[in-house]
């Protein structure tokens, strides 16, 4: 759970068992202006943050390494994470929405250093869920309300 720019990691019981600040760039925590905004879980147990500022800041991804207890920040020229916002872990790629001003979907690839691609650009999205379909699943294909990304 992401709260007052801190991450807390709780048991299934609804215990704290630990909290950890959430940090920008140069490590300082962010002010109660500048909320983190989303979270999603990736492979290996990567806990991805989305963090925005204002419409015209750029956002950021940073990525909580639980075994080593450090921090990875990324960003991509021209994108921010304000609000609309979300976030989603597939594979080796953690997906985030653009904000009111600078829309799209921003993807990172995490398998290659984290390096970011925008597409969706001209489309604002609310909040963003990704998922695999399974094969037995006819449902789960592509239809008018889905939208194929690269990738």
């Amino acid at each position: 759970m992401v709260l007052q720019n801190r991450l807390f990691e709780m048991t299934t019981a609804g215990e704290i068992v630990q909290v950890v600040p959430i940090g920008v760039s140069d490590g300082t925590p962010p002010s109660q202006t500048e909320p983190a905004k989303d979270v999603a879980i990736g492979p290996g147990g990567a806990i991805h943050v989305g963090h925005g500022f204002s419409p015209l800041e750029e956002g950021f991804l940073h990525t909580f390494n639980a075994a080593t207890g450090g921090w990875r920040h990324d960003t991509l020229s021209d994108w921010n994470f304000s609000t609309p916002k979300g976030i989603a872990a597939v594979g080796d790629y953690v997906f985030l929405t653009g904000g009111l001003i600078l829309d799209g979907i921003v993807r990172f690839d995490t398998s290659d250093d984290y390096s970011a691609t925008r597409f969706a650009e001209g489309l604002t999205y609310q909040d963003l869920n990704l998922g695999r379909c399974a094969a037995d699943r006819p449902s789960c294909s592509a239809n008018s309300s889905t939208w194929s990304g690269p990738g």
